[in-house]
């Protein structure tokens, strides 16, 4: 099989990002993978860009040749906001190859892809045929000129069949597959597959709960959507020890909350190996979200590691978690919620620990370990390619 995989880059790395370049180098020890990657500028060839992403020919034409010359038995597409745009789906169906995309987010329901907008839930999109209240409200980057065109873009290809030609959407998880069920998005779920994303497994050093551990560990971005900065008024006047790492928009503000409250600590941006040192003596990672999540690489990270999750009782966290068994779930929005789900926590034995910590890497192994992805997402592969045979015999 020869798999060609594109990914469009935003401006920062992001989790789609991670994703892609795993999928690549898992899939390259298996079969015969090239890339085709885009990259979001900024000034004014970034501006270009994004208002040339509707149809971007040159983009397409770069697909075009890169078919020809690779003669790929698979295409699989990631993002395409906004470098590369939708175009290429089109140029990809006129060659015939069959197209698997994964949806790592919500943009094909509404402009703002997160359905979050101003500290809140936005879900008006998610039914309306056009998304006039979405411009209303400029819920892309609180600019109603970015929200007004992405909408006509993705509009305009609802309107002339490109999202229908896409042959197998990849979803991350069944909350995902639900939700574009009931939305207004005019492609059959027939043709939505679930694939969960995957992290490299961190291991999980012998003998680490000798003591009773106490302290809560979030890692992540600091944004509002992420609920950071709730979850730390939350805490502020308790005993709960809590340990932040991470970069973002609110991390000024999040080191001004903080000042004088010392069981709230904040540890800077990790890399990969000192993030498995802060799971290994972390009483179980806290996952604060106010908005509906993709599927969070960190909750990934903390199952492999054996640490269980405390997580909002919101989207795909609801799907994850499973309280008692890998950890407890709460409101993100009610302050008491929060303080009595660590307060259960900390009330478990040892034992008890221990048991959830073992379920944590058993479900790793079973959804979320590099195997099981892989060997889902080459099931995925062989029968769209199937499919595509057989509906090409069928219209011949």
């Amino acid at each position: 099989m020869r798999i060609l995989i594109i990914h469009n880059f935003y401006q920062d790395p992001g989790g789609e990002d991670v994703v892609f370049q795993q999928e690549v180098a898992a899939l390259k020890e298996i079969y015969e993978v090239e890339t085709l990657t885009f990259k979001n500028e900024k000034g004014l060839k970034g501006l270009l860009q994004f208002f040339l992403s509707p149809f971007n020919l040159p983009a397409a034409s770069l697909v075009d040749a890169k078919i020809a010359s690779f003669k790929p038995s698979i295409i699989h597409l990631h993002n395409t906001q906004y470098a590369c745009g939708p175009a290429i789906i089109r140029k990809i169906s006129q060659r015939g190859v069959p197209l698997v995309m994964t949806v790592h987010n919500f943009r094909l329901l509404c402009p703002s892809a997160s359905l979050f907008f101003n500290d809140h839930l936005f879900l008006d999109s998610i039914k309306a045929t056009f998304p006039w209240k979405a411009i209303r409200l400029g819920v892309l980057d609180h600019s109603r000129l970015k929200t007004a065109w992405l909408a006509f873009s993705y509009g305009l290809h609802r309107k002339i069949g490109t999202w229908n030609k896409v042959d197998r959407y990849v979803v991350l998880s069944e909350f995902a597959k639900n939700l574009f069920a009931q939305a207004s998005f005019p492609v059959s779920t027939d043709k939505f597959s679930i694939k969960p994303n995957f992290v490299e497994a961190i291991p999980k050093a012998e003998n680490t709960f000798v003591t009773p551990k106490k302290r809560f560990l979030y890692l992540g971005r600091i944004a509002a959507e992420k609920g950071v900065m709730p979850l730390v008024k939350a805490l502020k006047n308790s005993a709960f020890e809590l340990a932040i790492a991470g970069n973002g928009p609110q991390l000024e503000a999040l080191k001004e909350a903080i000042q004088g409250h010392d069981n709230i600590s904040y540890l800077g941006s990790l890399t990969k190996e000192q993030i498995a040192q802060q799971l290994q003596v972390s009483t179980a990672l806290i996952v604060p979200s106010i908005c509906l999540e993709g599927m969070p690489l960190t909750v990934l990270e903390a199952f492999s590691a054996g640490t269980p999750v405390l997580a909002s009782n919101l989207g795909v966290l609801k799907e994850m978690i499973t309280p008692g068994y890998t950890g407890d779930l709460f409101d993100p929005n009610d302050p008491a919620s929060i303080l009595q789900c660590m307060e259960r926590w900390q009330q478990i034995s040892t034992e008890k620990w221990l048991e959830i910590a073992a379920h944590c890497q058993a479900t790793y192994q079973e959804k979320y370990s590099k195997k099981s992805a892989i060997d889902t997402l080459i099931q995925l592969y062989k029968s769209t390619i199937l499919s595509k045979k057989e509906f090409v015999s069928l219209h011949k």
